[in-house]
C-alpha cells in the first residue's frame, strides 16, 4: 500500500469515527459506560485542563460522549464546579440543551451528585448523603459557582 493511499484510510477512518461518536452522544441506546468515558471523567473530575483541552483538540465531538446515566463532560464539569473546562466544552460544541436519564440539564447539576439512575445501581454507586447537598457523590466539599 502507497503512503497516500494509507493517509487517506487514516482520515476516511477519522471521519467515519467522528461522526459515529456524534451520532453517539445523542442516542440513548449509545448512552454507555466505556473505558473511553471513564477516562474523560478522571480527566474532568481532576480538573486537567490541558489535557482536557488537548484530547478535544484532535476530535471535538468528543465533547458530546455520554455515559450509562446520560452525563457527559459537561455535566462533569459542572458537577466538580470546573467553569473553565465548561467554557472549554461549550467551545468545542458540547450541547448545553442535551439532557441525562433523570431529565437534567448539565447547569442543573452543579455539584448536587449522581441521578437517580446511578442511584439504583449498587454495583457503581454506594452511598448518596441525601442531608448533604454540598457535597457530590465522592463525598468531596463543593461550592456554588456560576
Amino acid at each position: 500500500m502507497s503512503r497516500s493511499a494509507f493517509i487517506v484510510g487514516v482520515v476516511a477512518l477519522s471521519i467515519l469515527v467522528a461522526c459515529v461518536v456524534a451520532e453517539a452522544g445523542t442516542s440513548r441506546d449509545s448512552w454507555l459506560d466505556t473505558d473511553f468515558t471513564t477516562n474523560m471523567w478522571s480527566i474532568i473530575s481532576s480538573g486537567n485542563v490541558e489535557e482536557l483541552k488537548n484530547l478535544l483538540e484532535s476530535n471535538q465531538e468528543l465533547a458530546n460522549v455520554r455515559s450509562g446515566d446520560g452525563r457527559g463532560p459537561l455535566w462533569w464539569a459542572y458537577e466538580y464546579q470546573h467553569p473553565e473546562m465548561v467554557q472549554v466544552l461549550l467551545a468545542a460544541g458540547a450541547n448545553p440543551a442535551e439532557r441525562d436519564a433523570d431529565g437534567k440539564r448539565a447547569s442543573e447539576v452543579n455539584g448536587v451528585g449522581p441521578t437517580e439512575f446511578m442511584k439504583n445501581r449498587q454495583d457503581t454507586y454506594d452511598s448518596y448523603d441525601e442531608e448533604s447537598p454540598a457535597k457530590n457523590y465522592h463525598g468531596e466539599e463543593l461550592e456554588d459557582f456560576e
